[in-house]
């Protein structure tokens, strides 16, 4: 499992599934092999479904159960046969159960705060994906104007160091490391840092995130973009940020925080510096750009039926043989794969696309971003999902102009004053 473990962090996707491979060869129901073989199949090979299958043996275990149990709910956010509400409600009875710490209470030190405030709000930020993500893509726009007026307050969950991190370091006030606490940890790490406002931008990305602010650790605290596909189920919250295409008239029974609308769109989206300058006369087609877990059972009988162009699937998992035969189990019709090796290649063959299908139940993100500033066309799937995941893309075709983000900024601002 340690060698399991290692492979995986040094992105040796097929050597790490073929030791855990082996594992299971002789010990079918090892649960730690079993979780990180669904790992692997949901956010690698593009399988929810199997994934599902793989942990169900572990449902109810002692030691496992409560993993599995959250393995499947992230599944069915990719392919489900429940109802949006249905999901929602199995989201909310998780958090209830799972995301809490009972007893909890916060250190003396903790409570104790910092001892030199320098009069300027202490804004948290939380998140495992401070690097060229979506988290960055999607938000540093709005944020790196306050930094001037406020103290950011970073804690960083994750591994990963490049110049979208540099940004963010660039921009804060204090940088804690805390990729390796458990939740009672973090939470008294939060706290020790007397924070006005939290960002939570790890959401179920990093579920013992969620579990250390289920303790409130922060005056206020609000749900943005990462890890933003559904409600986290927790009452902590003050708000989760959002706006009328993503969240229409209706969806507050979807979701356990407060919504807060944005007047557009409730992203702000800075394009990278490779963003190609010039697109040249589209060569290919149609196609799907997004993970391939994406790819719904539900989408993909659509998909065959359509009498529609050629089709080319793009994504860098796609150079793992796994991935494409789990792709053709559900695909019938004859594709091209794509698998770019830097999200600037990424970029450059989705400018060379005509048309873009987009992905159901969980709808195209940054993607659809990148796709709509290259000014590619989005086919929509025609499914209307009610969840937050099923219509990123539809709050990016309608306010696709509106990016540069004075409507977020004035919103930042406010729930930060």
């Amino acid at each position: 499992m340690l060698k399991a473990k290692v492979l995986r962090g040094q992105g040796c996707i097929e050597e790490a599934d073929a030791v855990l491979t082996h594992i299971l060869k002789h010990d079918r129901r090892n649960g730690h092999a079993l979780l990180a073989a669904a790992d692997l199949d949901m956010n690698e090979f593009g399988d929810a479904v199997g994934a599902r299958n793989r942990v169900a043996p572990l449902l109810g275990d002692p030691m496992f159960g409560a993993d599995a149990e959250l393995t499947t709910l992230m599944s069915k956010l990719y392919d489900r046969d429940e109802s949006d509400e249905a999901l929602s409600h199995q989201l909310m009875d998780f958090a209830g159960r799972q995301l809490c710490l009972p007893g909890f209470a916060f250190s003396e030190t903790a409570l104790a705060g910092v001892a030199n405030r320098t009069g300027r709000r202490r804004i948290g930020l939380l998140s495992p994906m401070f690097c060229l993500s979506p988290v960055y893509f999607l938000t540093f726009a709005a944020f790196s104007p306050l930094s001037e007026q406020v103290d950011f307050i970073l804690f960083n969950r994750g591994s990963k160091d490049d110049s979208g991190t540099a940004e963010f370091r660039r921009i804060a006030a204090e940088w804690h490391d805390v990729q390796h606490l458990e939740a009672a940890d973090l939470a008294n790490a939060i706290k020790r840092q007397s924070l006005d406002v939290l960002f939570d931008l790890g959401g179920w990305s990093d579920p013992i995130g969620l579990k250390a602010l289920s303790t409130k650790p922060a005056a206020r605290m609000y749900k943005w973009v990462g890890g933003q596909s559904a409600t986290t189920g927790l009452t902590v919250f003050d708000g989760f940020i959002t706006d009328n295409v993503q969240s229409p008239p209706g969806s507050e029974a979807l979701h356990s925080e407060p919504l807060i609308r944005c007047e557009g769109s409730y992203v702000a989206y800075t394009p990278p510096a490779y963003l190609p300058k010039r697109t040249a006369a589209p060569s290919i087609r149609m196609a799907i750009v997004s993970n391939p877990v994406k790819i719904s059972r539900k989408m993909a009988a659509r998909v065959n039926d359509a009498k529609s162009a050629p089709l080319t699937l793009v994504d860098s998992r796609y150079r793992f043989a796994k991935t494409r035969k789990n792709i053709e189990r559900r695909l019938s019709r004859p594709c091209e794969y794509i698998a770019p090796k830097s999200h600037a290649s990424f970029l450059e063959v989705l400018a060379s696309c005509r048309s873009i299908l987009d992905t159901h139940p969980y709808s195209m993100g940054l993607a659809a971003c990148e796709a709509r500033k290259l000014k590619r066309m989005i086919i929509v799937s025609g499914a209307d999902g009610k969840l937050v995941a099923s219509r990123h893309s539809a709050t990016h075709m309608e306010y696709h102009s509106e990016y540069r983000v004075n409507h977020i900024n004035q919103l930042i601002k406010a729930i930060s004053s």
